[in-house]
């Protein structure tokens, strides 16, 4: 889900595909953005609330797509594949940065808006439960579901911030505070899940 410009974006699945959606927050309307065959999923909008980038495999494997923040002028950014639940914008709107995956190779990797140019970015371990801190230095990412990783956008070397023993407890979905100070994971485990918040995140 994101917010901006008074709506908030939303992904619902009818008729065994999804379509994002944007939903009022003042009143609760909705209007369908996008209506296609194919998945269309992880809507974000853009800093500047204008545009919308998100996944779709609606020609044939998942790649990434803008639209203005309407619905209208969808186009395909990439042609190489993308994956995972990680898409966000860097913080100029000039760019999207997205896991790349071509065959069993993956990568993080960022897209020009204009002209569709790929740069790539240090390696993360997994890539597929990744966030970004607020001023985008730092990719923190879930290895096997089971401990939390930072990635320093620079290349200096990764390191490991938490962890569970448990086999059977696993982290998904980590999110960073807007201070950068905290990261809020859901915890899940057999018997039910619940919320973590962890401290002092640098």
């Amino acid at each position: 889900m994101a917010v901006g410009c008074g709506h908030r974006l939303d992904v619902v699945a009818r008729a065994g595909n999804s379509d994002i959606w944007s939903v009022s927050v003042a009143d609760g309307r909705l209007r369908r953005l996008t209506d296609d065959p194919g998945m269309d999923t992880n809507p974000f909008y853009s800093p500047d609330g204008l545009s919308i980038a998100f996944m779709s495999d609606r020609l044939g494997r998942t790649d990434v797509w803008v639209m203005n923040a309407d619905g209208s002028g969808q186009r395909r950014l990439t042609s190489s594949g993308a994956g995972g639940h990680f898409l966000r914008w860097t913080k100029d709107g000039r760019g999207i940065v997205f896991r790349a995956e071509t065959g069993n190779e993956r990568r993080i990797m960022r897209v020009a808006l204009e002209g569709g140019a790929l740069t790539p970015y240090p390696d993360v371990a997994s890539g597929g439960h990744m966030s970004w801190s607020p001023d985008q230095s730092i990719i923190m990412d879930v290895r096997g579901h089971r401990t939390i990783w930072v990635y320093p956008v620079d290349g200096t070397a990764p390191r490991r911030v938490f962890g569970f023993d448990d086999a059977d407890v696993r982290i998904d979905y980590p999110v960073w505070s807007p201070d950068g100070r905290r990261v809020l994971f859901d915890r899940a485990a057999p018997h039910g899940g619940d919320l973590w918040l962890l401290d002092g995140i640098e």
